[in-house]
C-alpha cells in the first residue's frame, strides 16, 4: 500500500505518511454513505396518501353520479316494451341441462345393472324367457333414451312435466323387469 499523496510506501493500519505527514486514512472515511432512510419513509406515506385520496375522489364522483341518475319508474317500461315470445333464461337452461345429466346417469346406472344381471344370469345360452325379458329391458332402455333426448330439445313446461312422469315411469318398468330377468329360469 502507497501514500495517496506522495506515492511512499505505508504499512496496513498507519494513520500518517512518514514522507509527507498527510492523513492516510482521510479518503477512507468519506465512503460511508450519509443517506437519511426517514426521507424514504416520508416519500412512500405521502404517495400512498396520494393513491388513497385518488380513490377516494373517483368512487365517491361514481356514487354521486350513480345516485344522480333517474329512474324510470317499472311502470312506463313495461308499456313501452312489446311482448315478446318467452326466451328460456340461462338459468331455466341450466337447470335443464342438470336434469338431463341426471336422467342420462340413471340410464346408464340402469344398464350397468342390466350387464351386471345378465353376466349373473344367464348361462351358455339365454332361456327363451330370458331372451323376451331381454329384449323388453333393451326397448323400455331405447324409450327412456329417446325420452332424454326430447327432453334435451326445446319444449313447454308442460311437456317437461309429463317426460319427468314418462321417465319415472320407464324407470320403474325397467327396474321391475330387471327384477323378473334375475329371477326367471336359469339354463344351467
Amino acid at each position: 500500500m502507497r501514500c495517496p499523496h506522495c506515492g511512499e510506501p505505508v504499512k496496513p493500519g498507519q494513520e500518517r505518511c512518514f514522507a509527507c505527514g498527510e492523513k492516510i486514512r482521510a479518503r477512507g472515511l468519506r465512503h460511508e454513505s450519509t443517506v437519511d432512510y426517514r426521507i424514504f419513509i416520508v416519500g412512500g406515506l405521502l404517495a400512498l396518501l396520494g393513491v388513497v385520496g385518488a380513490l377516494v375522489i373517483i368512487f365517491g364522483a361514481r356514487q354521486q353520479h350513480t345516485r344522480s341518475t333517474p329512474k324510470r319508474p317499472r311502470v312506463q317500461l313495461e308499456k313501452t316494451v312489446r311482448p315478446v315470445k318467452r326466451v328460456d333464461s340461462v338459468a331455466t337452461i341450466a337447470g335443464r341441462k342438470g336434469e338431463i345429466q341426471r336422467a342420462r346417469g340413471k340410464l346408464e346406472k340402469i344398464y350397468a345393472r342390466f350387464e351386471k344381471v345378465k353376466s349373473q344370469v344367464i348361462g351358455e345360452t339365454p332361456t327363451p324367457e330370458q331372451r323376451e325379458l331381454m329384449t323388453q329391458i333393451q326397448r323400455e332402455m331405447s324409450v327412456m333414451n329417446a325420452k332424454i333426448m326430447e327432453m334435451s330439445g326445446s319444449i313447454t313446461l308442460e311437456k317437461k312435466k309429463q317426460l319427468q312422469r314418462e321417465l319415472s315411469d320407464a324407470e320403474r318398468k325397467i327396474n321391475n323387469l330387471l327384477s323378473q330377468f334375475s329371477r326367471a329360469p336359469k339354463s344351467r
